[in-house]
This record gives structure tokens, sequence and C-alpha cells, in this order.
């Protein structure tokens, strides 16, 4: 599978901040993209288990929402994520996301 059919979810002009060592930056789909690539050439071999998401808050009012998330493998939490979502046409697409590493 294309790392690109996952994103599928997202809009193309999907951004994601970052705030790491008192530096705030973000990140387009693609660069976000880029660097998942890129980690996985570094470790061709993925976890043996799969990250879980924990949906601990969703938040809907009309066609806009925020989801708050805990990923987590193998009883560890790694991230933890708040994504703002616009349902366009019908179907419910992430525009950004900000994270907590864990």
């Amino acid at each position: 599978m294309l790392i690109f059919e996952k994103f599928r979810m997202l809009v193309p002009d999907f951004e994601m901040y970052v705030y790491r060592n008192g530096n705030f930056s973000k990140r387009s789909l693609p660069s976000w993209i880029s660097a998942i690539e890129a980690g996985r050439n570094r470790n061709p071999n993925p976890p043996s288990q799969k990250a879980v998401a924990n949906y601990l808050n969703i938040d809907v009012t009309g066609n806009s929402a925020s989801v708050k998330l805990e990923l987590m493998r193998g009883g560890k939490k790694l991230f933890t994520d708040y994504l703002l979502l616009y349902r366009i046409n019908g179907e419910w697409k992430i525009v950004s996301k900000a994270f907590h590493s864990h």
C-alpha cells in the first residue's frame, strides 16, 4: 500500500504544527509523508505491535469538529494528537494537527 493511501482523510493543504525544543514550525502534508518514508527507510523493520488510537474527545458543531486522541503501542503512550476537521462534500477531512510526543 502506498503511504499516500493512508492519508486520504487529509485535505491537500493539511498542515501539522510542531513545537519541539522551544521551536515552533509547521509541516505540509508532502513534507510529513517524506519524513515518514525516510524513517521507514532508516528502519525497514516495523514494530511487532501496531499503534492503537484511543479517542478521548470528539466535539462536533455543524460541519466543524475537533478530535483529541492518544496513540499507544504496547501499553506505552506515544503521542497525544489534536485534530481539526471539516465536513467537505459529506466527508470528514482533517485540515490540521498539533501533537505532543510522550
